[in-house]
Parts: structure tokens; sequence; C-alpha cells
């Protein structure tokens, strides 16, 4: 529920990818005219389709559970990821989530 809140999208559009993105209500509360701020927080659908993609990949090849619902703290980080243009600054951002990917991975392997 946090995660789509914070990003302005439909609840049902992040748990189930599926109806619209954003709920009628969303969007008539998005004025045009908008201050600046409000504009950089706005969500870039494509920019959390990418990270959504990234993120799955990355669970299924480390071999943990894709869930968006379970890792959606994780989805959050691979969306700022992708955001960033300084590829140095999103080399180091991709190693430090890669780094904690791996401990999802072992900390859900000494649970089950």
């Amino acid at each position: 529920m946090a995660l789509a809140k914070g990003l302005g999208v439909s609840l049902l559009w992040v748990v189930a990818g599926e109806g619209p993105m954003q709920s009628s209500r969303e969007k008539t509360a998005m004025k045009p005219a908008q201050s600046t701020e409000a504009q950089s927080r706005q969500m870039d659908p494509q920019r959390l389709s990418a990270a959504i993609e990234v993120l799955e990949s990355t669970l299924k090849l480390a071999g943990a559970d894709p869930s968006i619902a379970r890792n959606s703290d994780l989805l959050a980080d691979y969306y700022e990821l992708l955001g960033h243009t300084d590829p140095v600054q999103r080399a180091r951002i991709a190693a430090v989530l890669n780094q904690r990917v791996m401990e999802r991975v072992r900390s859900n392997e000494k649970v089950a």
C-alpha cells in the first residue's frame, strides 16, 4: 500500500498488474500546473516497468521469490537507480543493490 501511495499508482496495478496504472481519483488529483517539486515526484511508468523487470529477473536468477509485494523496498531502490544519469553512480548503486538481493536470498534460505 505504501508503494502504491508513494508512487501515486493504483494498488491493484502494483499488486496484480491489472487495471489502469492510475485510478481516476489519482488522475483528477494531478493538475497541469504542478510545482517543480511535484513534477519531480511523479512516477515514470516506463522507468517503473523497467525496475520491475530488472527486480524480477534478478530475484529469479538468484533463486529468490520474485514477488514484488515481498520485495517492494528493492523495487523502490531499482526505480531510483534507473533515474540516475551518471553511469558511475548507477554502477555503485547497482553493486549495493546486488549485495542486498544476495543477503535477502541468504536470509530466506535460513528461514526455510
